[in-house]
């Protein structure tokens, strides 16, 4: 198969240059991904008994399943000769068939399960794949190249088929393909028909009617072959097989002491194979776990870069000038991983009564999607809008077609009456909400640090949109109070993160205790500041809410106007946050 036939150590060689050769972090991320989703999809859907038999058979002079159906004269004869070759078992000609017939059935197999895997899995998998097809067909070298390095025949040919398969075209630009190309055409009706069926014995029998096709190839092969010439092919353990006992017809000596002998030795070998089978098995598992780590540390350290690229050009006013803006991503500890799964009941019920109150919403939802930048009615509901978004169309099933963010005061006041646990736990029953109806959400903690000269603004992201390494949920746990709050910059920083998804709703939850308080940041000052960057962001299509804690509601809600909620009841909180996203979705 593609990889299959490397050792351990040698498919970890494989991932190593994979990332080496790619220019991009998201390059070298989608090559190990796509190589390791490859080999999964041999263990998951590749016969490796089968395989065995048919390698051994072909030592035997035999092919599995069975011989190629000619389908012209030409093809009979061709059929002749190569009866005559399995017949008589000659070293150098068993060896070439043989090398022709695996490498044969190894592309055939590799496009089957990449497709399976691509129809399984689909997203990241999917997209891993077919990077990693495009990046083989960009190294390609094309027919004239091989040519010139004194590529046989053969061997050119080979290519070709893979090239085939690969992107349904052939590099051969400076136009020397000339009798490849013909005999391409030959193949193309077996090379399309054997990718799709389940069966793996139709990819064995293609393999056995490419091989009829390419009899020309195979034969000057053959005088290249040198008389004599020691076999030292390597197929893995996991291919090579036995001698096929209980597979293959057998001779009259089956019934003598030589025959239980042939066969007790042959179980043996069945035996030590299976052990390393599993033992293979292990160590993929064990590479493929390593590439996960691999994967998920280089998604976060490009998540923190995206981060930091991010704060560095905000243009936060005047009133921020000199203030950094600081991006942290937690890293959840095991005592917020263990009070997750004390919470998760709680919070899944409470996600659940939302996603039941919004629910005959989201049918009328499925039928047309409102808010759309073209279509062809106007909606008169979104006519107020300045973002061009005023026409509706029929929605596909399931697409809200909506984006949520959350933003969090962490400043010291929360700690008062455990304001800063229903926080906590109010973001944790949104989360989950746009968990179960797959709407992409992000949610930030806000503070202020200690800086070098000024206090700084520091921002913590619980939970990032589309996420990959699933650690959100235990994140949102280390939720807590710090020190002061400077609500306009972190406001601006959510709203520009919210600003650059594509999707037509925008919502932003403001969870506050009390109004804007931090060094040279307080009273109206901070206040008119907040007001201007929520009215910047309604500007752009952001609904901000409220969510406010405390004995300050009403100031403020001279900041958020009718955007404001009350969560001070928790046990209200799954009715109040439906009813807002309802009314907004509705839009």
């Amino acid at each position: 198969m593609r990889y299959a036939d490397r050792t351990a150590a040698e498919w970890k060689n494989v991932a190593y240059a994979t990332r080496r050769r790619r220019r991009s972090r998201e390059q070298k991320v989608l090559g190990m991904i796509g190589v390791a989703a490859h080999e999964c999809g041999h263990i998951n859907f590749s016969n490796f008994e089968k395989r065995r038999i048919y390698a051994s058979g072909i030592r035997e002079g035999i092919l599995y399943p069975e011989l190629p159906e000619p389908k012209n004269e030409e093809e009979k004869q061709v059929l002749g000769e190569l009866q005559v070759c399995l017949e008589q078992k000659k070293e150098k000609e068993l060896r070439v068939i043989r090398e022709t017939l695996l490498y044969l059935h190894n592309i055939l197999e590799d496009m089957y399960i990449e497709a399976r895997q691509c129809a399984e899995y689909g997203g990241i998998v999917q997209k891993a794949i077919r990077f990693l097809g495009r990046w083989d067909m960009e190294q390609a070298e094309s027919i004239r190249q091989m040519q010139e390095y004194g590529m046989d025949s053969l061997s050119i040919m080979k290519n070709v088929l893979l090239q085939y398969l690969r992107s349904k075209k052939v590099n051969d630009w400076e136009r020397a393909g000339g009798i490849y190309m013909e005999m391409l055409e030959r193949c193309k009706e077996t090379l399309d028909e054997v990718v799709i069926p389940a069966d793996e014995d139709v990819r064995f029998r293609a393999a056995n009617r490419l091989l009829l096709i390419l009899w020309e190839f195979v034969k000057e092969a053959f005088e290249q072959e040198e008389s004599g010439k020691e076999d030292t092919e390597q197929i893995p353990p996991e291919y090579e097989g036995g001698d096929g006992a209980g597979k293959w017809k057998e001779s009259a000596a089956t019934d003598t002491k030589e025959g239980e002998e042939k066969r007790r030795r042959a179980a043996a070998v069945l035996g030590e194979e299976q052990q390393e089978k599993a033992a293979a098995e292990d160590s993929v598992k064990e590479i493929s776990d390593e590439i996960g780590k691999i994967v998920t540390k280089m998604e976060q350290e490009m998540l923190e870069r995206e981060l930091k690229e991010n704060a560095d050009k905000m243009d936060l006013g005047e009133i921020h000038n000199g203030y950094r803006l600081r991006i942290i991503r937690p890293e959840p500890t095991l005592e917020q991983i263990a009070r997750y799964e004390v919470m998760k009941k709680k919070v899944d019920a409470a996600a659940e009564k939302m996603v039941r109150l919004i629910a005959p919403h989201l049918e009328e939802q499925e039928r047309f999607q409102k808010g759309m930048v073209q279509g062809k009615k106007v909606c008169g509901s979104q006519i107020y809008r300045r973002d061009g978004r005023i026409f509706r169309s029929r929605n596909i099933p399931g697409n809200q077609d909506a984006a949520v963010g959350v933003l969090i005061d962490e400043s010291a006041s929360m700690d008062i009456h455990n304001r800063i646990g229903s926080a906590r736990y109010t973001a944790c029953v949104i989360y989950r909400f746009c968990q179960r109806l797959g709407i992409p959400v992000l949610i930030l903690g806000h503070s202020t640090g200690i800086g070098e000269k000024k206090e700084s603004v520091e921002l913590y992201s619980y939970a990032e949109f589309d996420a990959w390494d699933q650690k959100d949920c235990f994140r949102l746990t280390g939720i807590r109070s710090r020190w002061n709050n400077r609500d306009g910059a972190a406001l601006a920083y959510a709203g520009m993160r919210l600003g650059k998804r594509a999707e037509g709703q925008k919502l932003l939850f403001v969870i506050s205790d009390g109004l804007p308080l931090a060094e040279g940041y307080r009273g109206e000052a901070g206040i008119a500041d907040t007001r201007r960057e929520r009215e910047k962001l309604e500007h752009r299509g952001i609904h901000v809410m409220a969510a406010a804690i405390g004995e300050d509601r009403e100031l403020i809600r001279r900041i958020y106007g009718k955007g404001f909620l009350n969560i001070s009841d928790t046990e209200r909180i799954p009715a109040a946050m439906a009813g807002i996203i309802r009314q907004y979705m509705g839009k």
